[in-house]
Parts: structure tokens; sequence; C-alpha cells
């Protein structure tokens, strides 16, 4: 049986620490990614569960993510392709909703970049727009928070600012934010 230490609650936070990290996935969801010698192959996201040591009243989640280039088949879509991150924030908020999760509204979203694929999952390295997956996630979720990577761009210098603006998203560039206490 495992027990899950709920955190303790404050209401200004200093440094967070990770006190446990599941070995065994939750669940994984399979999807394409470039192959190392060309071609695609498919691999499977994995779900680790966590426990920090504190979270801010109202929080009671984060889920933080980074390096999900690959695209699988979106159910929202009738099957057709999509980023991956796109698929994610959509079935996590599903399970959410189906109290597998915590609630969406309760939860925060940190993107820690390199969230793009081309479409045939091929193109090692391959650079593109990925304001689809951070609004995604924004739709869903209290707030996403997070920095771009070096294969992610965000339109022009106008769309990204206007990007910028949409509620509950926080692109960082060396920018620093307080979300729900937490810095």
């Amino acid at each position: 049986m495992n027990t899950v230490r709920k955190p303790e609650r404050h209401s200004t936070l200093g440094a967070m620490r990770i006190l446990t990290l599941d070995t065994v996935p939750a669940g994984t969801w399979p999807y394409q990614s470039a192959a190392p010698r060309g071609g695609a192959e498919v691999r499977h996201f994995p779900l680790l569960r966590g426990t920090v040591d504190v979270l801010p009243e109202g929080l009671d989640a984060l889920l933080v993510m980074s390096d999900l280039q690959g695209v699988a088949p979106h159910a929202l879509r009738d099957g057709a392709v999509a980023l991956l991150g796109e698929v994610l924030a959509d079935t996590l908020a599903e399970l959410g909703e189906y109290g597998d999760l915590p609630l969406p509204a309760n939860t925060g979203v940190v993107l820690a970049g390199d969230l793009y694929s081309d479409e045939t999952a091929t193109v090692r390295g391959a650079s593109g727009d990925v304001r689809a997956v951070w609004s995604a996630f924004a739709t869903h979720y209290r707030w996403v928070a997070g920095v771009a990577g070096n294969h992610d761009t965000f339109g022009s210098a106008r769309e990204q600012q206007r990007f910028r603006r949409q509620p509950g998203v926080y692109l960082l560039d060396g920018e620093v934010v307080e979300l729900d206490g937490l810095r």
C-alpha cells in the first residue's frame, strides 16, 4: 500500500523540496519522436507522482514538464496528430475532472521548454511554434509558467507579445513571477 503525505500549507513559502518521486509511472502515453538515426520511434511518456514539503493554500498540485518533443493522436481532434504537450494538457485535465489527478483549477503547470516536434516526428532538433501547447495548458489549469526551449518559437515578435498578455500564461525570459506564493 502506498501512502502519500499531504504537504503542509503555508501562506508564504521558501524553497520547495521534493520529498518523493515514484519510480514506477502512474500511467504512460505512447507518442512518436524522432529516432537518433532517422525516422520516428514510439516512446512512452511516463506520469510520475511525487510529493513536496510545502504547497501554498489553494494549490493542490504542480505539473512539471519539459522535453515533450513528440506527436500523438489527439482524441479531441478525431485522432489527428497534435503536439504531445497539447494531448497531455487535455488528457491530464480530463483525469483531474474524473478524480484520478488533482483538479486542474487547483493545479499549476511549469513548462521547461523543448515542446516542439515536426508533425512527422522524423526531424531531430526541429524548431517551431509551441503556443498551442501553452494555450492548451492555460485553458484547463490555474496558471502555466515557464521558459522557452531552444526548439520553441512563439510566432512573430508581435504575436509573442500578444501571447504573453494571455491570462494565466507566464512565459519567462529573465523575469521572476510569484504565483500562489510560489516564486
